[in-house]
């Protein structure tokens, strides 16, 4: 008899404990508490519990922990078309980029013209920008002031992209190929001020389209009423009131559409100006100077 009381002690001790490190979250001495409970009392359903509880969030944590470690470890190839594609680089050529996929280390190597880049973003938090000319621009920490080594990568950054038009609500590159609207968003993340007059334009078009079909739906079914009604006034009335909130619903809709294509246009027009590249202006001019003899003169 006075073992078991001393091994119930023992338990109801280890007990307090374990719940005691449960409540400040300190799982994994909650878990040997709860551990020492069930070596002593292998039946008891709150310690079994508890412990299987503690086992599932320290399983969560290491499993989270583990993907943090691997994002971290991954580089990151942005192509000109907007698309990321996460991998382990192996060698930055002259016009090509080899690389292993993140997700298959062990697994063959692939091959990248550097022409179809737009940047790599490296594990380190160190990032390569690609010109026209697949020349990189490193943006890493350097003895140059912050501002200026900024404005450099900006400005390379300039140079490789190319102005967009727009027709209706399409948009276009400067080939004549049309973009989806992932790929338009990637190339205005350059412009902020362009990306945020888009995306206003995206929600703007979306709430026309989320009143225009109810209210398409509401003013067929209005007319329906009216046409069916055969002079019943009570009927028409019902007819007349749920036509007239369809056709105000697709009012509001043709407003909100109307406004989107104007958020279109000015996010084009705003991306446009500012990306465009400096370009120097040279003249070459011929002629006769002023004591008769000739001369050439170069401007820039």
């Amino acid at each position: 008899m006075s073992a078991e009381i001393q091994k119930a002690d023992e338990c109801f001790k280890a007990l307090i404990a374990a719940n005691d490190y449960f409540s400040n979250k300190r799982y994994e001495e909650a878990r040997e508490r709860y551990k020492v409970v069930l070596e002593k009392n292998p039946k008891d359903p709150y310690a079994k519990k508890q412990y299987e509880i503690c086992e599932e969030i320290l399983s969560i944590r290491q499993s989270t922990a583990q993907s943090q470690v691997e994002a971290a470890a991954k580089d990151i190839i942005t192509l000109r078309s907007g698309e990321d594609i996460q991998a382990l680089v192996q060698e930055v050529g002259d016009v090509d980029v080899k690389y292993k996929r993140f997700d298959n280390p062990n697994g063959p190597s692939y091959t990248l013209k550097k022409s179809e880049i737009f940047s790599i973003t490296y594990a380190n938090g160190s990032k390569d920008v690609f010109t026209n000319a697949t020349t990189p621009v490193t943006a890493t920490a350097s003895s140059t002031p912050a501002s200026t080594n900024q404005q450099n990568i900006q400005h390379q950054k300039q140079m490789s992209l190319e102005p967009l038009s727009i027709d209706g609500i399409h948009i276009f590159n400067n080939n004549g190929q049309r973009l989806s609207k992932s790929e338009v968003q990637q190339l205005m993340r350059e412009v902020p001020e362009a990306l945020n007059l888009l995306n206003k334009g995206y929600r703007r078009r979306g709430a026309g389209v989320a009143l225009g079909i109810p209210g398409a739906l509401l003013f067929g079914t209005g007319v329906g009423i009216l046409l069916s009604s055969e002079g019943d006034s009570e009927t028409q009335t019902i007819g007349a009131a749920v036509g007239g909130a369809g056709l105000s619903l697709f009012c509001f809709s043709m407003a909100f559409q109307s406004s989107a294509k104007k958020k279109y246009r000015n996010a084009v027009s705003t991306y446009n100006r500012g990306i465009k590249p400096y370009t120097a202006d040279v003249s070459l001019n011929f002629g006769i100077t002023q004591s008769g003899g000739i001369g050439l003169t170069l401007s820039f």
